[in-house]
């Protein structure tokens, strides 16, 4: 079960609204801990959503910047292309502080953006943070394999925006499946490289999920990366065109409620693909999202959206989050633990 992600010699982490519930993949411990309110906020990292499954499933904040914009000088690659580091806390507010704080240029890690770091706390309240703001959203492709009582929730987090001066555009969303098709092979070949010096001389340390995306990469298609290459300029492309008609992109997180850690089957790729359709998409293109929550599906489990900017467009981001926040309650809910 919860070997897809963790390691067998670890404990997995508890989700504090469900011991026997997924807390998401490898950030899941920040999100346990800001849940429960053991801190005010943690960092997480997201390759292909390490940052917003757990922000979803503990029912918290969680930003993953734009690719670059948060250094990873000390960071353990998993895919150097893809890797993010981002604030998740209770509030769209408290993620802005600790942004602020970890955002910028760092010599130590020339991918780096040199772009200047606005103060996005003082910039919170702005007039942009929800009237007129475009938000765009494509029903049908959102629910595609998703769960009514998950949809309902979404549509009622869309309503809430429009409430507050936001114009909700339909869109028809980039189609990902050939990004999708030929992404493995690219986020296996990373992974082999992060591991090349240690995989070889330590294999039998690995657990299962880790060692069989860096096993064999050498064996990998040429063909196949080069095509995942151009195939993700494409979809960068793509995005960035849509930006030009919306402000930011209304998506979902999960489609169906959490599930529990021994629903969790072994092949990622094959059995939850509904589980990943918004991920990976958002890294391989290197812009950002912000996940936020909006309620609770009948499992008692805290149901969460990401709005999805252009790149370096953390401060509108952040700015409608917290427009949603000063009408929701979702973020100030507790587990009773």
């Amino acid at each position: 079960g919860a070997g897809m992600f963790h390691h067998p010699a670890m404990p997995v982490a508890r989700n504090p609204w469900d011991h026997d519930a997924w807390p998401g993949v490898s950030s899941s411990g920040s999100g346990a801990a800001v849940a429960a309110g053991l801190c005010m906020g943690a960092l997480g990292s997201d390759t292909g959503g390490s940052i917003r499954f757990p922000s979803a499933a503990s029912g918290i904040t969680g930003l993953k910047p734009s690719w670059g914009r948060v250094s990873r000088f000390g960071v353990f690659p998993l895919g150097e292309s893809l890797d993010t580091i981002g604030p998740m806390a209770r509030s769209a507010a408290d993620c802005a502080a600790i942004l602020s704080v970890i955002a910028g240029a760092d010599p130590r890690d020339v991918t780096t953006a040199t772009d200047n770091v606005p103060d996005y706390l003082a910039r919170l309240n702005r007039a942009t943070g929800s009237k007129g703001i475009r938000i765009g959203v494509d029903r049908s492709f959102m629910s595609r394999n998703g769960d009514p009582a998950v949809l309902a929730l979404l549509a009622g987090a869309l309503e809430v925006f429009r409430m507050i001066g936001a114009v909700i555009v339909d869109i028809d969303f980039p189609e990902p499946s050939a990004l999708r098709s030929y992404i493995p092979q690219l986020a296996k070949l990373e992974a082999a490289l992060a591991h090349e010096n240690f995989y070889s001389h330590n294999s039998a340390e690995y657990g299962a999920w880790l060692a069989q995306r860096v096993d064999g990469a050498e064996r990998l298609d040429p063909l196949a990366i080069g095509r995942a290459i151009i195939e993700r300029d494409r979809y960068k492309g793509q995005l960035a065109h849509l930006f030009t008609d919306i402000d930011v992109l209304f998506a979902p997180v999960l489609v169906r409620p959490t599930p529990k850690v021994s629903e969790m089957k072994p092949d990622p790729q094959v059995e939850q693909s509904w589980m990943f359709t918004f991920g990976s998409i958002f890294n391989h293109a290197g812009v950002p999202t912000l996940t936020l929550p909006c309620g609770f599906t009948p499992n008692g489990l805290p149901a969460g959206f990401q709005l999805v900017g252009p790149r370096l467009s953390e401060e509108r981001l952040l700015s409608a989050g917290h427009a949603f926040q000063q009408v929701t309650e979702w973020h100030r809910r507790r587990p009773a633990l």
